[in-house]
């Protein structure tokens, strides 16, 4: 789940700021790819933790991990949807996409940050009692989460970075 949520989501975050001269159809498509990708490490992420759950004495949503973490993925596959089906179909009206983009920006930028506070809180409750018992790495692992978080964030929010729209390759679908 971190590889999906933490990885494929930055990288899908940043895809309209790293390669800013790319035609935005390509991007758009790169965007959607990532996120899909997110969302398929999801997918088995909750698989998994339901089966495990489920086959042994644990109960299901007993942590605030589990929330904030569920929470998290219903708002993303929700965005998910609403950006493929506004975005990425044909014969939407600009009008529409146009009033849709501030929000899905804002919303995503909203589950980037529910992401990093989903994978903080589940790392905190992985840590042993006996810090020398595998606490140092949750602890590394954490740091290197939380400065990807700061670096992606830093590149959303830095006006600096925003690709501007070129009239070449405004093509839409």
């Amino acid at each position: 789940m971190v590889l999906g949520l933490v990885y494929f989501y930055g990288h899908a975050a940043l895809a309209y700021r790293v390669v800013p001269k790319t035609q935005k159809i390509i991007l758009k498509i790169i965007h959607a790819s990532l996120n899909f990708a997110a969302i398929c490490c999801i997918s088995i992420g909750l698989s998994a933790i339901f089966r495990s759950n489920n086959s042994g004495n644990s109960r299901n949503f007993h942590s605030v991990h589990s929330w904030v973490g569920i929470t998290t993925c219903s708002l993303f596959t929700l965005q998910y949807l609403i950006g493929f089906l506004g975005f990425l179909l044909p014969r939407v009206p600009e009008k529409l996409r146009a009033l849709l983009l501030p929000i899905h920006q804002y919303i995503g930028k909203l589950i980037f940050m529910m992401i990093a506070a989903t994978v903080i809180s589940g790392l905190q409750s992985m840590m042993p009692s006996n810090f020398s018992n595998g606490g140092a790495i949750l602890i590394w692992i954490a740091i290197l989460v939380v400065s990807f978080f700061a670096v992606v964030f830093y590149l959303l929010t830095n006006p600096k970075f925003k690709r501007t729209d070129l009239s070449s390759n405004a093509i839409n679908l």
